[in-house]
């Protein structure tokens, strides 16, 4: 996988700087807008599907290919953000102390 020539360890180390320099609450708010901007895209789409009286749901092919990327990465970006509510909260860490006890 090649983003702009650069390999993933080369993405990697980037991603590490960013975040020794802008801390992690800056990856918090990206996850945040990355919700939200799923939820409304979600929400536009749901919308013009009853504005136009399709049915989402009845897709096939290719359509129905590229639907489920975005359901599957609507729901990965609604996962990562409960575990990461969990690591800020520090409910993770209580659970894995009862769990190693």
């Amino acid at each position: 996988m090649r983003i702009f020539g650069m390999g993933l360890p080369e993405l990697l180390i980037i991603i590490a700087i960013v975040a020794v320099i802008f801390g992690p609450n800056l990856f918090k708010k990206l996850g945040k807008r990355l919700k939200d901007t799923g939820d409304a895209a979600k929400k536009a789409l749901d919308s013009g599907e009853k504005a136009a009286g399709v049915n989402t749901k009845k897709v096939d092919g290719e359509e129905k290919d590229t639907l489920e990327k975005i359901t599957d990465f609507q729901d990965s970006v609604d996962q990562w953000m409960e575990n990461k509510k969990d690591i800020d909260t520090g409910e993770g860490k209580a659970e894995d102390a009862s769990k190693q006890a």
